[in-house]
């Protein structure tokens, strides 16, 4: 068990999103990451590579889905862009 001070519970509560903007993105059934200047939507077996100012799509990867059943998300930081090594070829 975890045990969270309430404090933490009310301030959490307290937060609110608010949308700036909306970009289509068919791909982003799983989730999507950001590097700063690309968006990369993140599906079950593709991911799509978007410029983040025009929303346009540079680049697209799909892999078979019988090696790629499910992919569940990406993580990019300061130093590198995580996933499996096809995928991140094709994405850069």
């Amino acid at each position: 068990m975890v045990l969270i001070p309430a404090i933490v519970l009310a301030a959490a509560a307290s937060l609110q999103a608010v949308e700036i903007r909306r970009i289509p993105a068919t791909d982003a059934g799983q989730g999507v990451a950001w590097d700063g200047r690309y968006l990369y939507a993140i599906d079950n077996h593709a991911i799509a590579k978007l410029d983040a100012e025009t929303g346009r799509q540079v680049a697209r990867w799909e892999g078979d889905p019988a090696l790629y059943p499910h992919i569940n998300s990406c993580t990019v930081d300061a130093r590198s862009w995580s996933a499996p090594r096809p995928i991140f070829r094709a994405c850069r």
